[in-house]
């Protein structure tokens, strides 16, 4: 749901109050993008020198060369400017230099794509992936352009954990101006629709669709939960210590950001007070990653694989994604990378802390795990065996016959503790 006209709005309230301001379309009346030459000729050169450039309508990025041949032109006559780019941009060193030599001070990014491709409970991206963007949108303030990226909370695929993974990561990627709202479908749009159709609406008054009140029953929260964690993430964005950090280290436009954020600030502080959660806390607990221990050869969970991995996997790490269903007190822990004794036992203590914190359901989805150490299947299991039978009435596995089926095939045929793992339960055949 891109919003164009929050996009202007945004684009125009990171202006440190210019002197004036000129919005120019980068495409035409008939949807082409218009070219650089042009743009130049008609817009940017009869404007006086002071005049501050906002361009809306396109996302600069790709193709590069066009973005690259209108900084090029931009930079002859150094007029300060912002625009709306892709994420390509900010992973294109060479975009990233000419916005410098160009004079351009903000560049506003889609957060709603940040968000579904690496923030909410069914994101894409490789583990990898979100580190190296926080680590180019860094770079990119280090350059001095303001990053702005505007999130939207309330999706079906987000659940509680989203809104302290979102304000890391833009600790973490140093957003210069992040801003955080409710998914709010207008009435009378197919969504509002949908949801009506639905049952799911929970307010008709246009006074609450202000984008700070859920107007709708989410999925994975109830609506309560969704504002809590709004306000929470607006003011813990926008404390002092997270300002700070955010713009540092201190750059020639650093004052104008700072009354920026500070704005924001008031706007934000003025509003509810929302709280950090047990669940929060519990979800960040969950997903943190495991390194491997064992120096020992793995076997693949994977099918037709070599029955053992060629290489030692210690170091390597045994990660988690988290997602709860807070309406059906259910948890699912998804288990991707390898799996070894030490890291078993953790998985373990952490299915208990789940259950104590009141979860009906634990869902253990193997999909993602791709190797695992002997040990774990002969010595682990013969020593928790109990345990893991005590938890059956609660835990559930899935994907677990194709885990097992693999790791029999690259062992010759023969599963260790075979008998043991009958007596768990997977998800559809229990």
């Amino acid at each position: 749901m891109k919003e164009e006209g929050n996009a202007g709005r945004d684009l125009h309230e990171s202006v440190a109050a210019p002197a004036l301001t000129r919005v120019v379309a980068l495409r035409g009346p008939d949807g082409g993008r218009r070219l650089p030459s042009d743009l130049v000729k008609e817009e940017i050169l009869p404007l006086p020198p002071s005049t501050w450039v906002i361009f809306q309508g396109d996302e600069l990025g790709e193709p590069v060369a066009y973005a690259a041949d209108l900084m090029r032109r931009l930079a002859r006559f150094q007029r300060n400017w912002v625009g709306q780019a892709s994420l390509s941009f900010a992973h294109t060193p060479q975009l990233v230099t000419l916005a410098r030599q160009s004079r351009c001070r903000a560049l506003l990014f889609d957060g709603e794509l940040i968000s579904g491709q690496y923030l909410t409970t069914e994101n894409s991206a490789p583990p990898e992936m979100l580190p190296r963007l926080a680590s180019a949108l860094r770079h990119l303030a280090s350059q001095g352009v303001l990053t702005m990226i505007r999130f939207v909370f309330g999706y079906d695929t987000d659940d509680e954990g989203v809104f302290e993974r979102t304000v890391r990561f833009c600790l973490d990627a140093r957003v210069g101006l992040p801003s955080f709202t409710l998914l709010t479908p207008p009435p009378g749009s197919p969504l509002w629709t949908a949801l009506a159709r639905e049952g799911r609406l929970l307010h008709r008054d246009p006074a609450l669709y202000d984008g700070s009140h859920a107007v709708f029953h989410p999925t994975l929260m109830t609506p309560a939960t969704l504002e809590n964690g709004l306000y929470w993430a607006r003011r813990r964005i926008y404390s002092h210590a997270a300002i700070w950090r955010r713009l540092f280290p201190w750059k020639r436009w650093t004052f104008q950001r700072l009354l920026a954020n500070y704005t924001q600030r008031t706007r934000y502080t003025a509003g509810p007070r929302g709280t950090y959660t047990e669940t929060m806390r519990l979800l960040r607990q969950l997903a943190q990653p495991i390194a491997v221990q064992e120096r020992t050869s793995f076997i693949s969970t994977l099918k037709d694989a070599a029955s053992h991995t060629q290489r030692h996997l210690q170091g390597a790490l045994l990660r988690f994604r988290v997602v709860r269903n807070e309406p059906l007190k259910a948890l699912t822990l998804l288990l991707e990378g390898a799996l070894d004794a030490s890291g078993a036992t953790e998985v373990l203590r952490r299915l208990h802390q789940a259950v104590r914190a009141g979860h009906h359901k634990i869902v253990l989805d193997l999909k993602g795990l791709e190797s695992i150490s002997p040990t774990v299947i002969t010595r682990f299991l013969e020593d928790n065996a109990h345990a893991l039978i005590a938890l059956r009435d609660r835990v559930v596995f899935r994907h677990l016959q194709a885990a097992l089926d693999a790791i029999k095939a690259n062992l010759g045929g023969v599963l260790p503790n075979a008998h043991l793992f009958e007596l768990v339960q997977e998800e559809g055949n229990s």
